[in-house]
């Protein structure tokens, strides 16, 4: 992982959840998210794909077309 942004009113708990799912990785962050009732984040990989929240991805513009981009909706 390169990075990986989390929004929560709480913040501590999206402190937390950043370091979770940066240690969860690309493969187990969603399941991560999930179960911390994190909705709003995104992750850069370490190939620079970015992984990100249908609810984040409806708060960023991005200034230059992404073509490597996952958007994934939580349950």
């Amino acid at each position: 992982m390169q990075s990986v942004t989390v929004i929560h009113v709480d913040a501590t708990l999206a402190d937390a959840a950043a370091t979770a799912l940066f240690i969860a990785g690309p493969d187990q962050w969603v399941e991560t998210a999930q179960a911390m009732g994190i909705d709003t984040a995104m992750l850069i990989d370490s190939n620079g794909k970015i992984h990100l929240t249908q609810k984040m991805r409806q708060r960023i513009n991005f200034e230059q077309p992404v073509k490597d981009i996952n958007t994934v909706t939580l349950k």
